[in-house]
This record gives C-alpha cells, sequence and structure tokens, in this order.
C-alpha cells in the first residue's frame, strides 16, 4: 500500500504568510528554507476513495507494483516551520478533495 502526504493550497498559503510576517532580523539576518507541506500520510486508495465520493463515481484503477525510484510513503518534515511559524496544515482530503472538486467544477463549467 502506497501513503502519500497531500496538502491543501489554502495550507500552503497560510504558511507562507506565516513567513511573511515573520522577516529575519538583526544586522547580518539569516535566512531559512521552511518546509510547508503536509507531516500525514494518507493511504493513495484512502485518497481515491474519497474523490470518488466527491466525483460521483468509481475510479477505473490498474494496481501496479512500485515503479523505479519510487517510495512507500512519503511526508513533510514540518517541525522547524511549527516551531518558528506556527505552521500546521488543518484541512484534511476529506474536507480539501470535495472543496477542490466543486473550485474544479465552477471554474471549467463541467
Amino acid at each position: 500500500m502506497l501513503f502519500r502526504s497531500f496538502t491543501y493550497v489554502d495550507d500552503i498559503v497560510a504558511g507562507v504568510v506565516a513567513c511573511l510576517d515573520r522577516p529575519p532580523t538583526g544586522s547580518a539576518p539569516k535566512h531559512r528554507l521552511y518546509n510547508l507541506g503536509n507531516h500525514r500520510s494518507e493511504s493513495l486508495l484512502d485518497f481515491i476513495g474519497v474523490l470518488e465520493e466527491a466525483l460521483g463515481c468509481k475510479a477505473k484503477l490498474d494496481l501496479l507494483p512500485l515503479q523505479t525510484g519510487d517510495v512507500p510513503e512519503t511526508f513533510a518534515d514540518i517541525a522547524t516551520s511549527e516551531r518558528d511559524l506556527g505552521f500546521s496544515p488543518k484541512t484534511t482530503i476529506r474536507e480539501g478533495l470535495p472543496r477542490f472538486v466543486q473550485w474544479y467544477r465552477s471554474y471549467f463549467a463541467v
């Protein structure tokens, strides 16, 4: 089973705004790189299930073995972002995917 981290765009925007609200200070400011992803992995099959619900149709799955270079799980290490920026993604796939589907249908008039 594959697990991936998905991050809703509003959560990324909140992280970027938090960075802008806390610029480096001092005579020689130290700049940092922040990971603004999601620290929770979701089962890819759960993601597909939520998307199926939001779309109202079943996916046609062609389950294949891991491909060269693929990894079984991804997630972001956001410890520094949490500490320095108070960043923590809030939107779950159960909330975000239906919102995305609604936006997509509206934007593209489908």
